[in-house]
């Protein structure tokens, strides 16, 4: 294949990284600052490693077991001592073997709810029928038949309590998930625009939004961070519900506003979003801490008219309203993405910075999502390109322009699994907090693996699944070095290092495939 010249036209998106606060409970006020996702999280005070202990039901600074493989905390509390004092090591970790293995084990239990495993196999099985039955065709484009086409309905479900009453009003959170033109809390747009418009318009994505329900239990109840989250969210999405239910005009005007949800297999709900008032108790995994999962230990909760919820995801409303982490927790309800970023935390994640579903998700403007699963998700027009044509390529980067989620796929021959998706990222707009601006080049490998960052040639897909070839060939997301630079993509003027503004078997990085043969790429002039 030749790429005369590759154009990015343009005119004139979770895991969890942040500051926490905490009280401990002497009154002191702490501020700890965490990094994680549901299956593994290290948290930090001006450096030094701290844990929470359950002796005095406080966070205290940590110290690493004899063996390496646990995290043990010591008698000095966060907010009353100092650790430098007392001869602590700072970003003490466990074993990485050990870590992985607590994360498998968390990850395990969390798919046998939410089945993305599963419904990721059969999104990538459909994709391979689709390409078999377009066989010799130049443009296809992915079938509506798949589930993220057309209008969606989940549901949002709100939840206050007598000792934590709702401070955000239902009405600004009808806006933040449906609204149109929607800038509120600092938002770039609802969360249904957000879909709308990285589909190309092929998604409506909206959310029946109850009233509050408020609780009969405290919060406190709820929020006991003794207890894992997620039994904690089964038993108070099961109480919720029975609350809503035994309302007296729960029949005749709640249960009618439902009708529109969007159902799977045996009436589940496709997603339903839970927020609650009050706080997530500040220790993860555990009270009410943010997650997404399903409601495996109270079973599925019928609503009526055989509708029931099953899988969810829940968090905090605080005080404000971001659509980047509920973007994300769609990504997986709604769509049944996987997340690409590496849950073993040695790497960044092949996709880094330029996918929501990898480290793109946070805030309230979250990046696109990426070419690869735009194209598993139906939203996507493919043309095909052999080593053996000639193509002077445009691909645009502008919202609700001709051409929009337009790419070009050069496929292994013999093998529909493996290929190179060229797509065009524009720091604008939804991509506006991208790392940087050019024609981003995938290298897929739809049996690859999420947690395996070699870039060793190999024929046992030893490999990302969703591989980003950064211009610059550092390989920063693979060195666990950064989540993307201004010099991973191609453009004409990259400064990096040996940069050609040019992508095939004789440059670095090397369009070669997996297995170390030539693909016969010759991209240029981009």
């Amino acid at each position: 294949m030749c790429i005369g010249a590759l154009v990015a036209a343009c005119a004139s998106a979770a895991p969890f990284a942040k500051t926490f606060r905490f009280t401990q409970p002497d009154g002191t006020r702490i501020e700890v600052w965490g990094e994680g996702d549901e299956f593994r999280a290290v948290f930090e005070h001006q450096g030094y490693t701290v844990v929470w202990d359950e002796a005095t039901k406080a966070y205290a600074y940590a110290r690493l077991s004899a063996d390496g493989t646990e995290l043990i905390p010591t008698q000095l509390l966060v907010g009353r001592d100092d650790p430098a004092l007392n001869g602590l090591p700072q970003h003490l970790r466990v074993d990485p073997e050990v870590a992985a293995e607590q994360a498998r084990q968390r990850f395990e239990r969390w798919d046998a709810g939410m089945q993305i495993r599963r419904r990721w196999r059969e999104r990538k099985s459909q994709l391979q029928l689709l390409r078999a039955q377009a066989a010799g065709g130049i443009s296809v484009m992915a079938p509506p038949g798949f589930t993220t086409t057309g209008t969606k309905v989940g549901l949002c479900l709100l939840i206050d309590f007598p000792d934590a009453e709702a401070v955000v009003p239902r009405e600004d959170v009808h806006e933040f998930c449906n609204g149109d033109g929607y800038t509120g809390y600092g938002n770039n747009g609802s969360v249904k625009e957000y879909f709308y418009d990285v589909s190309g318009g092929l998604l409506t994505y909206t959310n029946v939004v109850t009233a509050y329900v408020r609780m009969e239990r405290p919060h406190s109840f709820y929020c006991d961070i003794s207890k894992d989250a997620g039994e904690q969210a089964n038993i108070l999405i099961r109480d919720a519900i029975a609350i809503l239910k035994a309302q007296p005009n729960y029949e005749a005007e709640i249960l009618p506003t439902f009708e529109s949800l969007s159902l799977e297999d045996e009436g589940e709900l496709v997603a339903c979003n839970v927020f609650y008032a009050g706080s997530n108790g500040g220790r993860w995994s555990y009270g009410l801490w943010p997650h997404s999962w399903s409601l495996y230990d109270v079973g599925a909760q019928n609503l009526g008219n055989d509708q029931k919820i099953f899988k969810y995801q829940i968090t905090d409303i605080g005080a404000g309203l971001e659509i980047g982490t509920f973007c994300h927790e769609n990504g997986h309800m709604l769509c049944g993405y996987p997340d690409l970023y590496d849950y073993q935390y040695d790497s960044e994640g092949g996709a880094g910075g330029f996918c929501l579903m990898n480290s793109g998700g946070h805030g309230n403007n979250p990046v696109q999502i990426c070419a690869y699963l735009k194209y598993a998700s139906g939203w996507a027009e493919i043309e095909e390109v052999s080593w053996r044509k000639y193509v002077e390529a445009t691909l645009t980067a502008t919202l609700g322009e001709p051409g929009f989620n337009k790419f070009y796929r050069v496929v292994k021959p013999g093998v529909d699994t493996e290929y190179y998706l060229f797509e065009n990222r524009q720091q604008e707009g939804r991509d506006a907090l991208i790392p940087g601006s050019g024609i981003a080049i995938w290298h897929i490998d739809e049996l690859g693996d999420r947690d395996n960052q070699s870039l060793a040639y190999n024929t046992e897909h030893r490999n990302y699944e969703c591989t980003l070839m950064q211009a610059d060939n550092l390989w920063h997301f693979q060195n666990n070095m950064n989540s993307g630079d201004e010099q991973d993509l191609y453009y004409e003027g990259n400064p990096a290092s040996g940069y050609q503004n040019r992508f095939s078997d004789q440059t670095e990085p090397s369009a070669h495939w997996w297995d170390g043969t030539p693909s016969r790429i010759n991209a240029e002039r981009f």
